[in-house]
Order: structure tokens, then C-alpha cells, then sequence
């Protein structure tokens, strides 16, 4: 049979990689593999004439003959399409494959391989089965149970060509024209297994999830029957303050008797604006009278108030009057409506928060009407000054020398000013 000539396998897969006619590739092939030193020579029998070869020669059962050269014959390979005949190329195994097939010989090496997988919580697996053999896909396989699958007679692992991923491919070896397949088969979706000795299986139909295989068997377990006990039993659940990291605005002050400087000193120092939105009462306690200073709800936004000194509080819940002292937080986290609950929280009334030495909480209950502006409070603080506000009051006027128009006498008003009321001046 007249063949075209090939002197090695570099030289074939040259010249067939530049044919791109889908009809020379779809048509039936022969390639004998020739005996030469130093590596084998082809020769390829097709219905195409040239191919990249302009030397032919004829071939028999008995060799081949190239002029007076001659060749034994150590393989035949009639094949059903050009690119089936081709013979692969060594190829050593990818070093950290994303994907691999698995054709196993039956249902005992099928559980094996997948539990394998199953065991490292790689669950990524479908296979297709093909009698009681067939094929398993495996995605990020482990490279440990590559090398251990390697041994098994069992399995035989192949590897998507790069060039064309429809071509699976034995493991060692690679098909040098994988991308012609596009040219050779009519099936976008058909894959296709190369073995080691270039022979071609197609797989028919669909790879289906593992888990469809999958049964669990509650044969084995044991069942702890359970029967109600009636209402659970109530748990106490110690609430406590606990530092926390968020900067806190203070927002209202527990002011001892000896801190009454500092509120004088408040009254010196804030503005009017400041002083409307303070609320005071005075508390007495085992140590004595006290006060207590709290802002309207409305100032929250506001800058806090030049007070210095007392114990200092954030509001918690606002709207619930729950203070808890500043940088402070409490544990365990509760939702509001459980806090109104376990800590009697009211509109009527605010709540302060300290711990006791124990590590316990104590609550302060202020009712919310003993809370007055303090600026209804200031004549309290200023009448130990009479004295000094007096004399402020009755010194002479500076003459500015300015020109004055004399208007009669000023009116004498019905009641004296707030201020010499104050004083106790008519």
C-alpha cells in the first residue's frame, strides 16, 4: 500500500498541524510505526494526498521500503478519523491539577476512590457510569491519593488537554493536535479518553453527582428515646458592669454635699444655653443631702457640660432614663425589652447604674418629678452673695461726659426689680 513517509514524529505532527480542512481530519486513517535509529519513523496511508510529505513508499505485511532502505513494521493503526491516528508525545503529570478523570473497573473501586475523596471533605464528584465500570470526575484532587491511585490497577487517571479540555488524556502522555478536534467531531459536548496506546473511546451521556449515589443507612445508629420532663427550670443570669472602649458622653452626674463648689463652679462657667437643658434634684442618702444632674433627652447631641467631679453616667436607654456610669458596659448583652423587664426601668422615674464590691449591681431610683431646671435654682446659690451682689448694685455710675437730654424724672416702677427683692432692697 503506498503511504506517505515521515522520519520521525516531530516532522509528522508538523505537517499535519497545518491542515485545516474538517474533511481530511473526519476521514479514515492508517499509520504504521517504522523501526529506525535513533527513534521511529511513520508512515500515514489517507484518502489526502500530500499532507506535508512529498516521499512515499510502499508498505506491506511484511515491512516497508523506501528505494533500497527498508523498515520492519512494529505498529498498525487503522483508525476512524485522521487525528485518532496520530501518536501521542510523552507528557509528565501536572505538578497541581485542577481537575482529573478516574475510570475505575468497578463498584469496589468506585466507593474506594470516592470515599478517599470523601475523607478529606472534597465532595466536588460526579461520575458516568459505563456497566459496572465507568468514570469518575474529580475537581482539586489531593496530590497524595493522585500518587496512591497511581498504583492501583484499578484506576487509570486521565487529564483534560490543555488545548482542547473535551480530550481526556491517560496520565504520562499528551496528544500534540488536540486542538484539531473541533475539525474531527461534529458533538460540541462529547468527551473522548485517549489511552496510552493512542486508541480513542467516546463517553455517551451525562456525568451525574455524587450524592445521587450516595445512601445513608440508619440501620446502625442508636435511638436514645426521650420523653418530657416537664417545665424547664428557670436560670439566673448575675448581671454585671464591665469596662468597654467607646468614648461615652456623660450625660448625667451623682454629686456628693461636698461637691457643691463644682456646681457653683458649673454655674459660673456654662452658658445659658448649657443651663436650660440641666435637670437637678436634691437626694439624701446614707452619707447625706446630695444632687443628682441629668440632661434633657432633646441635648444628647450637644457638647456635655464644663462639670467637673461627682460620678458620671451615660445614657443606656435614653427614652428608659437607664444610666450606666461612663465607660462601662453591661454583661451579658440584653435586649432592651428583657433590660426594662429585670431592671424595673420606667418613664416615671431614672435609673442609675453601680456596682457594689461584690461585683453586683446597685440601682438608684430618683423619682422624675424632683427633677427641676437649674436655672429655677440659681437664687438658692446666689443669696449667700447678697452681700457682694448688693454693693455691685448701689455703686456710682461712671459720668461718660456725654450730651444728655433732660426728660423729667424717671418713673418710679410699682414694684421693685427681681434683683432688690433678692437683696432685700426697696
Amino acid at each position: 500500500m503506498n503511504a506517505l513517509f515521515y522520519p520521525t514524529a516531530a516532522h509528522l505532527h508538523a505537517a499535519l498541524g497545518l491542515c485545516d480542512d474538517p474533511a481530511v481530519w473526519r476521514a479514515p486513517a492508517t499509520l504504521w510505526t517504522l523501526a529506525a535509529e535513533p527513534e521511529p519513523a511513520y508512515a500515514l496511508h489517507t484518502e489526502t494526498a500530500g499532507l506535508g510529505s512529498d516521499v512515499t513508499l510502499e508498505v506491506g505485511d511484511d515491512g516497508a521500503a523506501l528505494g533500497e532502505r527498508r523498515f520492519a513494521v512494529t505498529l498498525r493503526r487503522a483508525a476512524p478519523s485522521l487525528l485518532q491516528a496520530v501518536p501521542l508525545v510523552p507528557q509528565p503529570e501536572p505538578a497541581a491539577a485542577e481537575l482529573v478523570y478516574l475510570r475505575y473497573a468497578d463498584g469496589a473501586t468506585f466507593r474506594r476512590a470516592a470515599g478517599d475523596c470523601l475523607m478529606l471533605g472534597n465532595d466536588k464528584l460526579r461520575y458516568l457510569s459505563l456497566g459496572e465500570a465507568g468514570v469518575l470526575r474529580v475537581e482539586a484532587p489531593s496530590q497524595f491519593f493522585l500518587a496512591k491511585w497511581r498504583d492501583d490497577p484499578c484506576l487509570r487517571a486521565y487529564y483534560p488537554s490543555p488545548a482542547e479540555p473535551r480530550l481526556l488524556v491517560a496520565a504520562g502522555w499528551s496528544h500534540p493536535l488536540a486542538a484539531k478536534l473541533q475539525l474531527a467531531g461534529p458533538d460540541a459536548e462529547e468527551l473522548w479518553l485517549v489511552e496510552a496506546d493512542g486508541s480513542w473511546r467516546r463517553l455517551a451521556g451525562a456525568f451525574t453527582d455524587l450524592y445521587e449515589r450516595v445512601v445513608v443507612g440508619s440501620g446502625g445508629f442508636a435511638v436514645e428515646p426521650l420523653t418530657p420532663a416537664g417545665e424547664p427550670p428557670s436560670l439566673t443570669v448575675r448581671l454585671r458592669l464591665e469596662p468597654n472602649e467607646r468614648p461615652d458622653r456623660p450625660q448625667a452626674w451623682r454629686l456628693a454635699a461636698s461637691d457643691r463648689p463644682r456646681l457653683e463652679q458649673l454655674l459660673h462657667e456654662a452658658t445659658e444655653a448649657e443651663l436650660n437643658n440641666l435637670l437637678l434634684a436634691c437626694v439624701r442618702d446614707g452619707a447625706g443631702v446630695g444632687y443628682v444632674l441629668v440632661e434633657r433627652l432633646h441635648a444628647a447631641g450637644r457638647a456635655a457640660p464644663p462639670l467637673q467631679g461627682g460620678r458620671a453616667y451615660a445614657a443606656r436607654l435614653p427614652e428608659e432614663m437607664l444610666y450606666l456610669p461612663v465607660g462601662k458596659s453591661l454583661q451579658p448583652l440584653l435586649s432592651r425589652r428583657t433590660l426594662v423587664e429585670a431592671m424595673g426601668l420606667g418613664e416615671d422615674h431614672l435609673t442609675l447604674v453601680d456596682a457594689t464590691d461584690d461585683g453586683g449591681l446597685r440601682l438608684t431610683r430618683p423619682p422624675r418629678d424632683w427633677f427641676r431646671p437649674l436655672l429655677q435654682v440659681v437664687d438658692y446659690f446666689a443669696g449667700e452673695a447678697a452681700a457682694d451682689v448688693r454693693a455691685l448694685a448701689e455703686q456710682v455710675s461712671f459720668d461718660f461726659d456725654l450730651q444728655t437730654v433732660d426728660e423729667g424724672a424717671p418713673e418710679v416702677p410699682a414694684q421693685a426689680s427681681w434683683w432688690r427683692r433678692l437683696l432685700g432692697l426697696r
